[in-house]
């Protein structure tokens, strides 16, 4: 059984991780196109934290000690008070020299889940558990809070960093634009006070799409969690190896200048007489190419009856309806197989494209 890398998929119009300038009034990201809803919207700040339109992009009450461990604790020094938004704890030490995993693991025990503690480094951190934000905050007092290094910040309250943000008609920008206007733009609740850049995902209209250019097809790799390539195999590997026969450019590959056909470049050419008889000649040709292909390649290895192309149906080459200067191509194969045949995937190639057909292979108009 062979197998080859997929090279095209189902297009899902979504721009993935643009750059977006933030606007001269600090409030608005005018992405490059228009976007087309909410769903799938993210903004990142900095390539890192991702924007909340609810909330922003926040920050809880945090408090960091300047001391490094170890902490001496005497018996005069032995009282730690943490008070947040939630309630209140003392914390008692033993005395003696603390390292920074004892201290936490005190105060852990006493304060029940009021805040999380840290030590990186050997430095004491707490955070409030409550939700961040303004309303976050953390107070402490004690005996304790010069020895273990919290007597020069002995409070603090939650921010917001960065302010949320909605979506906006880009019709009240721009009216007199009938294309740039229909969509939305992402406009923040106030000023952002940050410097900072931003990226944003956005789903955007298919006729406006820049990862398929409105064909529909996204031509890429695509990656498993593993990030082993996806791959093709049995009839969908034949589908994609006629396409590829056919849409290649035939004596492009210069080691191989047999494989591909001169299809492409004779789509949309004027209508001529034997132009018709050419475009047939030159996919039965290319496919009769791939036919000796699979037969040299099952010597050495097996090749599926899903995958091994059996016949030729039909080659039907017509005028466009729409345009009477070109043609459009219809290709129908069969394999070696008697199971009925389904058909996962797409395949694009500039200026063309196939639609999957249902039950038989058929490769689509060109």
């Amino acid at each position: 059984m062979s197998r080859d890398v997929q090279l095209a998929f189902t297009c899902p119009h979504v721009i993935g991780e643009e750059r977006v300038s933030l606007g001269t009034d600090r409030r608005t990201l005018y992405t490059a196109k228009p976007i087309s809803g909410p769903t799938l919207v993210q903004v990142r700040v900095n390539d890192d934290a991702v924007v909340s339109p609810f909330t922003g992009l926040v920050t809880p009450a945090t408090v960091r000690s300047y001391r490094r461990e170890p902490y001496k604790i005497t018996m005069a020094t032995r009282t730690l008070g943490i008070t947040t938004g939630a309630g209140a704890a003392t914390v008692n030490f033993s005395s003696g020299y603390l390292s920074a995993a004892q201290v936490s693991a005190t105060i852990t025990a006493a304060v029940k889940g009021l805040v999380v503690v840290a030590s990186p480094n050997g430095y004491i951190t707490l955070t409030d558990t409550a939700n961040p934000g303004p309303t976050s905050r953390i107070q402490l007092t004690g005996s304790a809070l010069e020895p273990l290094g919290f007597d020069q910040q002995s409070g603090d309250r939650g921010k917001t960093v960065i302010p949320p943000w909605r979506l906006y008609s880009r019709t009240a920008v721009n009216p007199e634009d009938a294309v740039d206007s229909l969509g939305y733009y992402i406009g923040f609740d106030s000023v952002v006070k940050q410097e900072a850049f931003f990226t944003v995902t956005y789903p955007v209209a298919p006729y406006l799409c820049l990862r398929c250019r409105a064909t529909e097809v996204e031509n890429d790799y695509r990656f498993d969690p593993q990030g082993e390539a996806l791959v093709v195999q049995d009839e969908n590997l034949l589908y994609q190896m006629c396409l590829k026969m056919i849409l290649t450019e035939l004596g492009s590959n210069i080691y191989h200048t047999w494989y591909g056909s001169d299809l492409v470049s004779r789509i949309g050419g004027k209508v001529l007489g034997g132009t018709a008889i050419g475009l047939r000649q030159s996919v039965s040709q290319a496919l009769t190419n791939l036919q000796n292909l699979q037969n040299a390649q099952s010597k050495y290895q097996r090749v599926t009856a899903k995958e091994r192309l059996f016949a030729v149906d039909n080659i039907a080459v017509a005028p466009s309806p729409n345009d009477p200067t070109t043609f459009l191509i219809e290709v129908d194969v069969r394999n070696y197989s008697s199971e009925p045949v389904t058909i996962s995937i797409v395949y694009s190639a500039p200026g063309t494209f196939a639609l999957p057909g249902t039950n038989r292979l058929s490769l689509g108009n060109y």
